[in-house]
């Protein structure tokens, strides 16, 4: 199992509010549909500049790249250039 961070943003104001709304329920159904367990979800303030979210998850390290190609495909129906992801392993110490 591997830990996974996802970022999105809308920095470039390409979404209108109700898409950026709607891009973000759906990153969320995916963390939803292949994680093992979501330890974060957060957004930035409302009174940003600057729209941004996050997820840490936890997914086995099968699904990686299907959830990266499902996440690419999202990606590419809301017009955006890209989500970041951290893939890597959490160590307690």
């Amino acid at each position: 199992m591997k830990t996974i961070t996802v970022s999105i943003g809308n920095s470039d104001n390409k979404l209108t509010q109700e898409e950026w709304a709607r891009f973000c329920k759906i990153i969320n159904s995916k963390h939803e549909y292949f994680a093992n367990e979501i330890y974060f979800y957060g957004l930035s303030n409302p009174d940003s500049v600057y729209q941004n979210a996050s997820w840490i998850s936890s997914i086995d390290e099968e699904s990686i790249e299907d959830f990266v190609d499902e996440l690419t495909d999202v990606r590419k129906s809301f017009r955006q250039d890209s989500i970041a992801i951290l893939v890597g392993e959490t160590r307690f110490i």
